[in-house]
Order: structure tokens, then C-alpha cells, then sequence
């Protein structure tokens, strides 16, 4: 085993070093030692017991892991998305331009306005909605000095997706574009984006999520650090629509104003509506276009409370479309559709997977539980080559906004608040609302607020408690020190 181990590494370097790129050698490499570690892995497991049953929990935790690095590689390998642009054509399509609002503060509001009044179109073929479900006077005064439309209704019935509902009992534009009430757009994002609908098979165009402020990871870290968004929305999101499945975001997107009809409006199952709009039109058999261009600026949350209750209702929205629109049996969706669309909504899952590889080794260490029954060279010789082929891969791919350590990070900061999203989402524990992401610069990212990082803490705490005990076994021999290594690890 030895041999195999320095051999895969080898054979992964070499590729790597041969062509520093994602290519199909390179994922079949990779494909062969994750098949190998995922075989073996089953000899390993515990016979009976308590860690009969915990080692069950690992290792399906490990085959669904391998599971999605399969639609990764899948996923990575595909080439740009090929549109051919009709530049014939030099009368557009009417548009409307909608920009639901519930309470964000009134000089971010204005700043959105300017920036939509300032949109290049031609002339008399652009209207613009303000949606207010907060029915401020305020915001009423805001649109008069503009002489922009100013809407509201009886109730706020479906949230964010009533709103914008509403509003289409009234638009008649040909498409239509929604703008959260924080994005700013570039006076040239109605004529980059229009003229993919002179392709009649055009559903929806969707231009990526870009910021003008720094994330809380920048400004805690380092402002050299790439937005913790950059990684799908520049590089993520263009491969998936070269599968015509690009994830629509909720802002920043055109759409064919029939298409959104043909779908009955905007959909009122799930607490995010966009990812449902997107599938939902993606299944009538229209395209979805990905323009990968800092066409509009907005606002990251500002605090470390906002950006996990924002995570939050993605997680759960995200989750509630596979009870109403679940991909694998959506009529229209073809097969590489299915799997990516899948694989995008149980990422939210992945959180409970990193809490059990995070707690597995505290466990041992603590109360003396294995999850592993194999000798430990055995699993450093299966495991070494596993870990580096899938990191090769990774970093060859997605090097420019993404690397596996910030990623860990990242995914650790999420895992215990999503985890428990996680949980409540599937025994229905509590009930899902839609809420706005403060996104105001008053608020203080670096203000220390205990309620966001108790579990953090608690999880440091039994971290300590598990080396403390782990290093007195060690002095007891009840553990070899390469165990407690590993576990320490």
C-alpha cells in the first residue's frame, strides 16, 4: 500500500505539473484514487456497537462527499457557454424595471434609483416600479422627485415574490428586470444584456452578484482575499450555464416577461424564490444566459449577525424546493440539469457533514468511540493520495477565487448555524419567513455579539477537552501517539 500511495501522488503531480489546468486526465486520475479510497473504506468500518453505527454515519458522510466531487469534476470540465448574439436588430423590446423594497434605509434606495434612472434604453421603451411593501411616505416622496412609479398593496402576502406579483398585474413590458433595492447597475447593463432576447429561445439573463463594500472575511482577514461570493458567481456559475443551468440570484437578471407567465409568476413555495424561477423556466425548455461581467454593484452584509441569517434563508429556501420542485422528477430538466441542480440545493447538506468529520475525532478522543477500525498506516496510505488528488484538482481549477483552506474556513464559520438549519428544515421544527438582509454601513462588523459565536466557542472548548484527555490516554498507553496524532489532526 505503500507503493500505491507514492505511486497515485506521482502519477497526480505529474499530470498537474503537465497541464496546470482542469482536463480529463487529470479528473480520471483523481476519479480512480477517490473510487479506491471510497472501496476500501468499507473494510474499515466498525462491526458493532456504538461505533458500528457511527462508522455507518462516516462513511455515508464520506460516499456523499465523493458523490459531489463526481458533479464537481463534471462540472469544472465544461467549456464556456456558446452564444451567438444577433447585432442586426437595433430596436429593443420594452422593459420594465422593478425594485421590490421592504425597509432598507432610504439613502441606499436613493443611490439604487439614480443608478436605474441612469440606465442607458431606448427612449420612451423603459419603465421603472419601485415596490415598497414597507408603504413609507418617504419612498413615496423619493419616486415623485424621480418620476418613477411608486407601488404598493393591501397586504404582504408571499413576501418578496408577492411583491414583485403584483406588480405584474400592472407592467406590460416585453421583459422585465428586478434590481434588489441595494444594486446598483452600470449605465451600460440594459445594452449588454437586452440583445441576447432577440434569440427567441431565451429565457432569463443573468448577470453575477458584484459588491462595492468589502465582505466580513475581507475586512476581518484581509482586503486581498477575493469576495467570499467570486468563487460561484464567477466561476461557478459559468460552467453551470454552459449546462443551461444557471442558478437566477434574485437580482441582476432580465427575463422574457412570457416566460414568467408561462410559469404562473413568480413561485411562493419557498422563502427564495429565485433559484425556482430560474429551474422553473429552465424546464419550459428556454435558455439561461450567464453574462460574467461586473455589471452591477451592491451591498455585502455588513456583520457577521446579517451574513448568517442571510445564509440562513438561502439554506432553507434552497431546501424547500426539493419537496415542491425537486430536479431529479421535474418534468423538462435533462439529465446533466438534473444532477447539477440537485447537487446545488443538498449543498446546503454539507454543513451536517462537516460537523460529523469535525466532531468524529473529538468523540474518540473524549469518550474512546472509533469510527475507524483499520491500522492507522493502512488509512494514512489511502487516505494521503485521496486528499491530494482532490486538492490538485481543486486548485488547478479554481486557484484565482477559491482555495481549500479559505474554503474550510468559510465552510466551518456556516457549518454549526447551518446545520441546525439544516435539522429544522427536516423535521419541520419552525416556521420559514421571509427576511431582508440589513445591509446598512452603520452597522459594525467587528462589534462582538456572543449570540453569533457560541457555538464557535463551544466547539473550541470541547476541542481543548478532547486534547487534554487525548494527551492523558497517551501517557496512560491507552493511545499509540501516531492515533493521537491523527485525532489531533
Amino acid at each position: 500500500m505503500l507503493v500505491y500511495m507514492f505511486i497515485s501522488i506521482l502519477l497526480m503531480v505529474v499530470l498537474f505539473l503537465c497541464v496546470p489546468k482542469p482536463n480529463k486526465w487529470l479528473m480520471m486520475m483523481s476519479f480512480i484514487v477517490s473510487l479506491v479510497y471510497i472501496i476500501c473504506r468499507v473494510k474499515m468500518i466498525p462491526s458493532s456497537g456504538w461505533p458500528l453505527i457511527f462508522g455507518i454515519l462516516l462513511y455515508g458522510a464520506e460516499v456523499w462527499g465523493f458523490l459531489q466531487f463526481l458533479i464537481f469534476c463534471y462540472v469544472s470540465t465544461q467549456e464556456k457557454q456558446e452564444v451567438k448574439l444577433d447585432t442586426s436588430r437595433t430596436s429593443l423590446p420594452s422593459i420594465d424595471v422593478i425594485i421590490p423594497t421592504y425597509g432598507e434605509p432610504i439613502y441606499i434606495l436613493k443611490r439604487t434609483l439614480a443608478a436605474v434612472i441612469s440606465l442607458k434604453y431606448e427612449a420612451g421603451k423603459k419603465e421603472i416600479y419601485v415596490c415598497d411593501d414597507g408603504k413609507r411616505s418617504e419612498v413615496k416622496q423619493l419616486c415623485e422627485d424621480y418620476g418613477v412609479h411608486f407601488v404598493v398593496r393591501a397586504d404582504n402576502t408571499d413576501a418578496k415574490s408577492g411583491n414583485i406579483n403584483h406588480i405584474l398585474q400592472f407592467a406590460q413590458g416585453e421583459l422585465m428586470v428586478v434590481f434588489d433595492a441595494d444594486m446598483m447597475p452600470k449605465t451600460n447593463f440594459l445594452l449588454k444584456m437586452v440583445p441576447y432576447f432577440f434569440d427567441e429561445s431565451v429565457g432569463f439573463v443573468q448577470a453575477p452578484q458584484t459588491f462595492y463594500n468589502p465582505d466580513i472575511f475581507q475586512k476581518v482577514f484581509s482586503n486581498q482575499l477575493p469576495s467570499e461570493q467570486d468563487f460561484f458567481m464567477r466561476d461557478i456559475q459559468p460552467k453551470r450555464a454552459s449546462l443551461n443551468s444557471a442558478i437566477h440570484v434574485g437580482t441582476n437578471a432580465i427575463f422574457r416577461r412570457r416566460c414568467i407567465d408561462e410559469i404562473g409568476g413568480y413561485p411562493t413555495f419557498s422563502i427564495t424564490e429565485d433559484i425556482a424561477v430560474g429551474v422553473m423556466i429552465e424546464a419550459k425548455g428556454y435558455k439561461g444566459i450567464y453574462v460574467n461581467e461586473a455589471l452591477v454593484l451592491g451591498l455585502n452584509p455588513t456583520n457577521l449577525k446579517d451574513f448568517l441569517g442571510q445564509r440562513n434563508r438561502w439554506c432553507r429556501g434552497n431546501l424547500q424546493l426539493l419537496k415542491y420542485k425537486n430536479p431529479l422528477t421535474m418534468k423538462g430538466l435533462r439529465l446533466g440539469q438534473r444532477l447539477v441542480y440537485f447537487d446545488g440545493i443538498c449543498y446546503w447538506y454539507t454543513s451536517l457533514l462537516k460537523m460529523l468529520f469535525t466532531l468524529a475525532p473529538l468523540l474518540f478522543l473524549l469518550t474512546g468511540i472509533f469510527f475507524i477500525n483499520v491500522p492507522i498506516q493502512n488509512l494514512i496510505y489511502l487516505f494521503v493520495p485521496y486528499f491530494i488528488s482532490q486538492y490538485i484538482v481543486f486548485t488547478c481549477s479554481y486557484s484565482r477565487t477559491r482555495t481549500m483552506f479559505w474554503g474550510h474556513i468559510y465552510e466551518m464559520i456556516l457549518a454549526p448555524y447551518l446545520s441546525f438549519s439544516c435539522l429544522k428544515h427536516l423535521f419541520g421544527t419552525q416556521k420559514l419567513e421571509f427576511k431582508v438582509t440589513n445591509k446598512s454601513k452603520q452597522q459594525n462588523v467587528k462589534s462582538f455579539r456572543f449570540k453569533e459565536v457560541w457555538l464557535h466557542c463551544f466547539l473550541v472548548v470541547l476541542t481543548l477537552a478532547a486534547w487534554v484527555i487525548g494527551y492523558v490516554k497517551l501517557e496512560m498507553n491507552e493511545l499509540t501517539l501516531s492515533v493521537f496524532l491523527i485525532n489531533l489532526v
